[in-house]
């Protein structure tokens, strides 16, 4: 078993247009999750996520705050009102966005099934992690 306390994992602030900041918690190339990709990231009020798609399952734990969450299905915008506690399950091929709305800070856990590649965007955080992790465990 392995106790990971991820708020010592060095965060990185990805940059804009949609600034946040990201931890890398688990995955495969980092401490051996072979199964999933685990993020912690955070925004700022108005901040965001991009609206992208995923080749497989997200599922996203909201931590703390409030906002929205958008998807596209069909051609078609919804968005839902999220706060702390809502789970939001985005199925592989769902186009998807979280937006912080609220004037404060919010946190979301995000688990990818089957584990990610890390985009061009985040490939410091996964290094920073990689360092983090190559320490600690």
């Amino acid at each position: 078993m392995v106790v990971i306390e991820t708020d010592k994992i060095p965060r990185v602030v990805l940059p804009p247009p949609n600034p946040r900041g990201y931890r890398v918690a688990l995955h495969p190339d980092i401490n051996g999750c072979s199964k999933a990709t685990v993020l912690l990231v955070d925004f700022e009020p108005g901040g965001s996520t991009s609206l992208h798609v995923h080749d497989g399952d997200e599922i996203i734990y909201v931590l703390e705050g409030d906002g929205d969450a958008v998807e596209i299905r069909e051609g078609v915008r919804s968005v839902t009102p999220i706060s702390q506690g809502s789970i939001i399950y985005a199925p592989a091929g769902l186009e998807h966005q979280v937006m912080n709305s609220a004037g404060s800070k919010m946190t979301i856990y995000c688990v990818f099934i089957p584990p990610i590649k890390p985009s061009k965007q985040a490939e410091d955080a996964f290094e920073r992690a990689r360092e983090y992790f190559s320490r600690s465990i």
